[in-house]
Order: C-alpha cells, then structure tokens, then sequence
C-alpha cells in the first residue's frame, strides 16, 4: 500500500474509532440497519420465541427463509445496496457482488449452508428485510449481511432480525458476534455501538476492482441479546 494511502486509511479508521469511543454519541436512525423497539406477540421457530410485529403501520414477523424466498431476498439486496452504497461502492462494483452473492444459485447455496441461519421479515408474501448468520471457523458467530428495504426501515424490522440470528446462534452454543462495517459507514457505526460492539481490527478487502476499508467490530453474545431485550 503506498504511503499516501496507508495514511488515509489511518485517517478514516480514526475518524471511525472516534464514532465508537463517544459514549454521547446518539444512534442515527436513517440507514437500512437501524431499528426501532418493536413491539409484538409471541411466536414459535426453530424452538425459540420468536415475534410477530407492527411498526408503524405495517405487522410483520420474522421467520427462517426458504427457496421460495430467494428471488425476493435478491430484490430486497439490489433496492438497499443502491441506497447504502451509493457514496461509498462505485455503481460497476455493486453489481458485480450483486450478481455474484445474490443470484439465486447463490442465495439457493447460502441457505444449505451447515451452522448458518437466513432469516427474512414478512408482511404476508412480502419480504421487507433479510439477515444471514454464520458459525466461523474458530467457533465464533459472525453477522453476515443485513438488509431492510429503504420504505420500511425504522420500523423494527432490522432488530428483530437481529433477536432471530441472536437466539439461532445462542442455541449452539456460541458466545461471541463479529460484524465488519466501512469505516466511512458512521451512522452503521453507531448502530451496531448502541449494541454493545467495540472494536477489534481494521483491514481492507477488494469489492470488485475497489479497495474498501473495513472495521471488524465484537461483542459477547450475552451482551447483545441483554442489549436488544432491555432497550
């Protein structure tokens, strides 16, 4: 990496570290990842309480995806990618990963994973938001992917998929959550600060022919659960 570079990589990093150390900071509420508390009656999935809910005026409830969801996670994907990464991931870039990670061969391959959980948000047919969770291979949990449609976000929706993939990946035993994060994402930043992640490294990653710089976040899974049962 060249001096130049590396030197704005360090900046931006910082500017990022700084997000995650100002305990003042308010979380942001206007980017796919942000969720208000839901409220809701109970439900049962894969032998945990799971919820159905209403936010705003739309009720929906969170549920395991099945292959009959593949085409609409991959609508869901190329609605929030065009508005998340519009700054940040040139246009030529996010359809290469687009057509890459979210053609159904793809999605069909990522839901037949072995110590992986896909969940999706519904109202009726509808899917409103999705998340995939992994079990790594140092045993550890990691948040893959998040997405709420741009029209139904801040309506719970991104909580509740999180309390899903929570309960998934508590039931087999895992006691820590990675996430990866852009380092200029400061209000997904401050999102995934408001439950309980803090820093663990930075490192870059080519998307496409783009080199992007990432931030690895970590929380224990007793903490986030606490966090997102008690807000």
């Amino acid at each position: 990496m060249h001096r130049r570079a590396r030197r704005e990589w360090r900046r931006r990093s910082l500017r990022a570290l700084r997000s995650l150390r100002e305990k003042e900071h308010p979380p942001f509420r206007g980017i796919t990842l942000w969720a208000e508390l839901p409220h809701g009656r109970a439900g049962s999935i894969l032998g945990r309480t799971l919820c159905a809910h209403r936010g705003g005026a739309v009720e929906y409830y969170v549920r395991p995806a099945t292959y009959a969801d593949v085409p609409a996670i991959g609508r869901v994907a190329r609605e929030t990618w065009r508005t998340t990464y519009a700054h940040t991931i040139a246009p030529h870039n996010q359809q290469r990963v687009l057509e890459r990670s979210y053609a159904d061969a793809a999605l069909a391959a990522a839901l037949q994973m072995a110590q992986s959980w896909f969940f999706v948000a519904v109202n009726g047919e509808e899917v409103l938001g999705f998340a995939q969770f992994m079990c790594r291979g140092d045993g550890h949990g990691e948040l893959v992917r998040i997405y709420v449609l741009p029209a139904h976000q801040r309506q719970g929706i991104g909580r509740a998929l999180l309390q899903a993939g929570v309960r998934a990946m508590a039931a087999v035993g895992i006691h820590r959550c990675y996430v990866s994060v852009e380092v200029d994402n400061v209000p997904a930043i401050a999102f995934y600060q408001h439950f309980g992640f803090r820093y663990h490294r930075a490192y870059a990653s080519f998307v496409g022919d783009q080199l992007v710089h990432l931030l690895e976040l970590k929380t224990s899974l007793r903490a986030l659960r606490y966090a997102l049962e008690t807000e």
